[in-house]
This record gives C-alpha cells, sequence and structure tokens, in this order.
C-alpha cells in the first residue's frame, strides 16, 4: 500500500477483511492478483526449495467439495492465461438470473470475468484513484476525457446514423472544459449546473444522464472515498453501456459494398472491442451490486505447493 499499490478484492469498502469474516475463504479475488500473491508467498517463504502456484483445472477435481460447499470459485493456470472452475450449474443460473434484472446487454459469466485482464490498462488510473483524497478533480477530468473519448470513437466510425451514440459527439468539448473548472470548486457546483442545462437542446439521452451524475457529484467534494470510487464506476458504467449499445447499433446499419468489405477486414478488431466493453459494463456492475449487499463474491484462490526440481 506505501507503494500505492492495492490487491484487496474490489468491492471491499476497506484495506483489511470485512469484520467477521477474516477466517473465511477470501472472495473476489483477481487472476492477475492471485497469480502476485502465489510469487509473494514463493518469494517469503518457499526459496529455492518450495514454490506455491495456482493450480490446473484438472488439480482441483480432487477437492471440488470444499469449492461448492462454499459457492466458491477457483482461478486455475491454462496455457493461454486463466480460467475460474468450481461453482456448480444451479449457482451460475442465479448469477444469471441476477444479471437479467440488471440490463438487457448480453451476460456470460464464462467470460465476463475476463474483463480484468482485458481491461487492466484502461483501468489503471481508475484503480489508482480507489483511496485517493483528491479525488474530486481527477472524477471532474475523468467526465471531460471519457465524452471526449466517445466524441472521437463517434468520429473514427462514421456513426451518423446512430442517434444515440451521436448524442456523445454533440457534447462540446469546450463546454466540457468548463464544467470541470466548475466542479473543480465545490461552491460552484450551481455553475456546473446550469452549464449542463445550456447543454440540453432538445431531448438528449446522455447529457441527461450527464445532469444525474451531476447530482450524484453534489456529495463526491465532501464524500469518503468509497462514495466518490461508487460515483466514478455509476458513471463508467453508463459510458460503457452507451458504446456498446452503438457498437451494437453500427454491425446492423445498411452499408454499401465497399463499406461492408471493409467492414469484414476489421471485424475481429472491432469484436474484441465490443466485447471488451461488454466485459467493462459487467465488471462494474458486479462489483456495484457486490458493494451494495446484493451480489456474493465467488472468485476465490486455491495455491498447490512443490518442491522445485533440483
Amino acid at each position: 500500500r506505501a507503494q500505492g499499490e492495492y490487491y484487496q478484492p474490489d468491492h471491499w469498502t476497506e484495506y483489511t477483511f470485512p469484520k467477521g469474516t477474516a477466517q473465511e475463504p477470501i472472495r473476489g479475488v483477481r487472476a492477475e492478483d492471485a497469480k502476485a500473491f502465489c510469487e509473494w508467498l514463493t518469494q517469503r517463504q518457499g526459496g529455492d526449495i518450495v514454490r506455491y502456484r495456482l493450480p490446473k483445472h484438472i488439480e482441483i477435481m480432487d477437492y471440488s467439495p470444499i469449492t461448492v460447499r462454499n459457492n466458491l470459485a477457483t482461478w486455475c493456470r491454462t496455457n493461454d492465461g486463466y480460467s475460474l472452475n468450481g461453482l456448480t450449474t444451479e449457482y451460475k443460473s442465479s448469477i444469471s438470473l441476477w444479471a437479467t434484472g440488471v440490463s438487457k446487454l448480453p451476460f456470460d459469466l464464462n467470460v465476463s470475468h475476463l474483463n480484468v485482464l482485458d481491461l487492466d490498462s484502461a483501468f489503471e488510473s481508475t484503480r489508482a484513484l480507489v483511496f485517493a483524497r483528491e479525488f474530486t478533480n481527477e472524477f471532474a477530468n475523468g467526465i471531460v476525457e471519457a465524452f471526449k473519448s466517445a466524441r472521437d470513437f463517434v468520429r473514427a466510425h462514421n456513426l451518423a446514423g446512430n442517434y444515440l451514440v451521436c448524442d456523445l459527439a454533440r457534447v462540446d468539448a469546450r463546454n466540457l472544459n468548463s464544467l470541470y473548472d466548475a466542479i473543480k470548486k465545490p461552491e460552484r457546483f450551481q455553475a456546473a449546473e446550469k452549464i449542463v442545462q445550456d447543454m440540453q437542446a432538445g431531448s438528449n439521452v446522455v447529457l441527461s444522464r450527464l445532469k444525474t451524475l451531476l447530482h450524484d457529484m453534489r456529495f463526491v467534494a465532501t464524500a469518503t472515498p468509497v462514495e466518490a470510487r461508487q460515483a466514478w464506476r455509476q458513471y463508467i458504467a453508463i459510458v460503457a453501456e452507451s458504446i456498446w449499445i452503438g457498437y451494437d447499433k453500427l454491425e446492423k446499419l445498411e452499408r454499401p459494398g465497399w463499406k461492408r468489405w471493409l467492414f469484414r477486414r476489421s471485424q475481429s478488431d472491432y469484436c474484441k472491442d465490443k466485447q471488451a466493453i461488454l466485459n467493462l459494463y459487467w465488471w462494474l456492475q458486479i462489483v456495484m451490486a457486490r458493494e451494495d449487499g446484493k451480489l456474493p463474491a465467488w472468485e476465490g484462490i486455491r495455491i498447490v505447493r512443490e518442491r522445485e526440481r533440483l
């Protein structure tokens, strides 16, 4: 922590185990954090004789009753990364049922956890802000940058026929910069609200969401770091949802033959980006639900201790 590195599960509101859970299995562990813990344990206790690592899928099969009893999955190493194993079919169904009550966006439990691998670089700055004291200014700046990125995305993909996503493009960067300057000082929230009112010309879904967000940000200046983090995640989830809908609509647009040919050439990268946005959205929803106590965590860690071959 002194080095600015945080390894507690994302839904924890403190640095330590929640009260009364110190003797229970840890839940909500990221795959790369589980791997890092094994490496730390090897360095601390193993030396050149013993190594600690994550198990392979076949290795946990003999211990599945422990996992099933606790409704806890286990991170395993695979040839190309990580897999999460051990949940019962019934428990997976209950998670999917929760997802249908949250959003109409597609949800696949088998891939929803992969965002912690695909989106690490994108969320590195966000994660660094989790317990930052000077959160308000960074939060406001994040609003500006997120809308600018969304606007650039709209222009780059020529989404003239996509009215929902084009709302993002209509957000003028100069207005956003003024909004940022207003939010930096808590006593100027009224000025920030006036800017948003002036920006609204007719029905605009995105700006309406921004107005709602400003209401949430009223307390950010004096909020606890946990409250500030929750507000940030809610906002990013809104942006991610809008961009994914834009991707989905873009797939269905009628294009001239030459544009269809160009689209096929870039479809692999396009689908990867779309899936990454979807993973981001569901990761945020899962973490926020856990923070609210509406969804248990199921990502656990089991460790294999083995002797090094001399």
